[in-house]
């Protein structure tokens, strides 16, 4: 039950624009920030974890969200310890640094060797992380909301007036104003030397442009990702990890990729220093994505 006397919900209402281009900039990251929590809790349900940590768990997922590149290294009161980090110094044969750069989650940096910790990557070749990525969608989403709102708004006025001089200009207004406050009949003389001119909008399907807009985005972020792989109408069980690793359509892609380069950071912290983790493609995933794309077409339906 909504409490309007919680102090959240009190400044909520306290600090809504007041002026239509705050609206507007408001609406946007309103809609942004939702899509973008939505689409990050994909991203990062993709994978889960044995024997690992809760707290590492949480890092291991945010660390990869984030950054191109992970590192992982043993503090000695901490233990295994996972954040992003930049790569530095000079490169071998085999493109790796010889040196990174962590972002730890207080802020501090710190500057360790290659020998002396493990690095996991996003991808094979780097490019924009999954933060990145799913805010350029939640972006689309948010512009696709936006431009739906202004469509259903133009369409609540059954006119708009085009007038000759500033005073048809103000009567026209106050008409508007005494509407817009409630006032059911307006009666006004009929000024014949003025002409009014209306400029008529047409209802927008507003429901179904919005589910097709979105349908749309959804699919190319499924694809761009290598999830839409998952979505399979002839398979309903879920895929293991080496089933994604060996499956035809999802080799090459940004999915291949991230289990691919997943499993080989853990095997490294394994091998590195004899812990004994982990990781499997998420027995949800199949059905959050499949969910995900199936609520979307059938309310096009």
């Amino acid at each position: 039950m909504f409490d309007i006397t919680k102090l959240d919900n009190l400044m909520f209402f306290m600090l809504q624009p007041q002026n239509e281009t705050d609206k507007a900039i408001t609406n946007h990251l309103k809609w942004s920030t939702l899509w973008y929590g939505v689409l990050s809790n994909i991203m990062c349900g993709i994978f889960t974890y044995e024997d690992v940590p809760r707290q590492l768990k949480r890092r291991i997922n945010n660390a990869f969200f984030s950054s191109s590149y992970v590192c992982a290294y043993n503090d000695k009161d901490l233990g295994i310890v996972v954040a992003p980090c930049s790569p530095v110094g000079s490169i071998n044969n085999w493109g790796e640094y010889s040196a990174y750069d962590l972002i730890l989650p207080d802020g501090k940096s710190k500057h360790l060797k290659l020998e002396d910790c493990v690095i996991g990557y996003n991808y094979d070749l780097p490019t924009i992380s999954d933060s990145v990525l799913c805010y350029q969608f939640a972006e689309q989403i948010a512009e696709l909301k936006v431009s739906i709102e202004n469509a259903i708004i133009l369409s609540r006025k059954t006119a708009i007036f085009e007038v000759p001089n500033e005073n048809a200009f103000n009567e026209v207004l106050q008409e508007f104003n005494n509407h817009r406050t409630g006032n059911p009949i307006i009666v006004k003389k009929k000024r014949e030397e003025e002409s009014y001119k209306t400029m008529e909008f047409t209802q927008p399907t507003t429901v179904d442009d919005y589910y097709n807009g979105l349908r749309d985005v959804l699919n190319e972020f499924l694809t761009t990702t290598g999830l839409s792989s998952l979505v399979n109408p002839n398979k309903k069980e879920r895929l293991i990890t080496d089933e994604i690793s060996s499956n035809d359509d999802i080799k090459n892609t940004l999915l291949s990729n991230r289990v691919d380069n997943r499993k080989a950071f853990i095997e490294g912290i394994n091998e590195k220093f004899g812990t004994g983790y982990k990781v499997s493609v998420d027995d949800n995933i199949y059905k959050t994505v499949n969910n995900l794309v199936n609520v979307v077409e059938s309310e096009v339906e």
